[in-house]
């Protein structure tokens, strides 16, 4: 996620997880942990912090005074900075490793999605929210709710909705709706520019090849993420073709 290795990207995400799960008590029991989220709600307000990165050129504002100041009466934003020992599962095997946000991107989209989570009921499950939009062909809402979250941009939006329709295969959408559901990055527009698909913006891409792909009854969302598979995978998935066929 945001372009980090996978492995580093897990290793946040079993961070936040397990420092909010401790906080609210979320493995408890889910209702009372949504009551106590709800009842810190003013926490999650991410103005703040977006005022602190409008004064620095650079937009870190972890070694601001100011930003100490802020996480030192904003508790979450406390147990996000601070150092905490956790297991990290990673390609069957476990390892434990101190681990904390030190990015103000990470912990600024985190209170947003907190804030997401907590601003109605239905909201409260995110994907079931999604999966209660796209049952009624409204993938636009979804698409536009969760790019009103910090950080997550129209390639994390779409791909958050294409696994959704290729997890549940009965939901039927409009074929403009597809649009919603094509993330495109750097390794799809590479394979993309190989099979002969030159459009500068990335929204004319997916148009372009959302409509060839129902043209030959192809699955958008599946040819989507085999696009992005075999961009990502090349250089493993040559070497495997190599060493099934030559001889050494």
């Amino acid at each position: 996620m945001r372009g980090r290795r996978d492995k580093l990207s897990y290793k946040y995400l079993y961070f936040t997880c397990e420092v909010l799960s401790d906080r609210f008590g979320i493995k408890d029991n889910s209702e009372n942990a949504y009551q106590k989220m709800s009842d810190r709600r003013s926490y999650f307000d991410i103005t703040p912090l977006l005022e602190l990165k409008r004064k620095t050129k650079s937009g870190k504002i972890q070694a601001l005074a100011e930003f100490q100041d802020f996480a030192s009466k904003n508790e979450i934003v406390r147990l996000l900075i601070t150092p905490k020992e956790i297991e990290v599962p990673w390609e069957g095997e476990a390892y434990r490793e101190k681990v904390k946000l030190d990015n103000h991107i990470d912990i600024i989209m985190v209170l947003d999605v907190l804030d997401f989570v907590t601003a109605r009921p239905r909201h409260k499950n995110i994907y079931k929210y999604v999966y209660d939009t796209l049952v009624k062909n409204k993938a636009s809402e979804s698409s536009k709710r969760l790019n009103n979250i910090y950080a997550i941009g129209d390639k994390i939006s779409c791909l958050i909705i294409r696994d959704i329709l290729l997890l549940n295969p009965e939901i039927k959408i409009s074929q403009e709706n597809y649009i919603f559901a094509f993330p495109v990055d750097t390794w799809v527009v590479t394979i993309a520019e190989r099979l002969g698909y030159n459009e500068p913006k990335f929204s004319d891409l997916k148009k372009r090849i959302i409509d060839d792909c129902l043209k030959a009854k192809l699955n958008p969302c599946k040819v989507a993420a085999g696009l992005w598979f075999v961009g990502a995978h090349a250089v493993d998935l040559l070497i495997d073709i190599c060493l099934k066929n030559l001889r050494f």
